[in-house]
């Protein structure tokens, strides 16, 4: 099997992925990122069991697929994503182009796969693999990702998610310099689809406690609330726009940049000045 891809396309997958492979796994099970390949695409997962994710990297050439996607499939793992990472770089111009990439693999079989530089007329470099036999037992981790979200997109209050999974989704929003977008699967499930672009998906479980062992939320809202305010008291207003109706709910975000532009004003009254 030969998949042509493009280098920058492969890193950005790798790169979001990465954070999601379970490299301790005593099963020796989801210590990989599972490959599929189809005619336009190369689908990557990965899970670590408490998140999810899945990428998506296009084909601009192939060779040697059987159409099935259980046969046309590959694995790397973290050891190999860091090593293809590390090879294949970003050129370090903007004018220069990202450059493709060839990945030859037996399908089925446990033999050494071959990355390939082949962005100019001649192969650039290569880096040769261990070979890696398909893991049978892998979750199927695209069928959490064809579950659709909410139709009415409505969040269940309190969400909580444990701090170390939820930052293994930064590594996605860097890499595809995409926001991270939360849709609810259902209106009672504490499960959320993370989105970020076009070529990301990925899913993480809110905290569940024991019933009674919830913690205070509205015992925390409250005090945050009379500490706050006892502090605000201190400062300077926050402007406000001026043709918003009284009683209407401030927009935070913008009273913010209106702070911002102001106090900038104040330490240069004239931009063009160039004092």
């Amino acid at each position: 099997m030969r998949l042509f891809v493009e280098i920058a396309d492969l890193r950005r997958a790798l790169q979001a992925l990465a954070p999601h492979v379970d490299a301790q796994d005593e099963m020796g099970i989801l210590n990989r990122i599972r490959g599929h390949a189809t005619h336009e695409n190369l689908f990557l997962m990965a899970t670590d069991r408490y998140t999810a994710a899945m990428a998506v990297v296009s084909l601009w050439d192939r060779d040697g697929l059987t159409g099935s996607i259980a046969d046309d499939a590959l694995e790397f793992t973290a050891v190999d994503a860091k090593e293809i990472l590390a090879l294949f770089r970003p050129p370090k111009s903007k004018d220069e182009p990202d450059g493709d990439l060839l990945i030859e693999t037996s399908v089925g079989s446990a033999d050494a796969r071959q990355l390939v530089d082949v962005s100019g007329l001649f192969p650039g470099k290569a880096l040769a693999l261990p070979g890696s036999a398909i893991e049978t037992r892998f979750p199927n981790v695209a069928r959490i990702m064809a579950r659709p979200a909410a139709p009415t997109r409505t969040v269940q209050s309190n969400m909580a998610f444990n701090g170390d999974h939820l930052k293994k989704f930064l590594a996605a929003g860097k890499a595809y310099g995409h926001e991270l977008v939360f849709q609810p699967v259902s209106e009672t499930s504490r499960t959320m689809l993370v989105a970020c672009g076009e070529s990301f998906r990925g899913m993480i479980t809110g905290v569940r406690w024991p019933e009674g062992e919830s913690p205070d939320f509205e015992g925390w809202d409250m005090q945050w609330q009379m500490w706050a305010t006892e502090v605000a008291a201190m400062g300077p207003e926050l402007p406000h726009k001026e043709d918003a109706p009284a009683e209407a709910e401030p927009d935070w975000a913008a009273a913010l940049q209106k702070w911002a532009e102001d106090i900038a004003q104040q330490d240069d009254p004239d931009p063009e000045s160039g004092d």
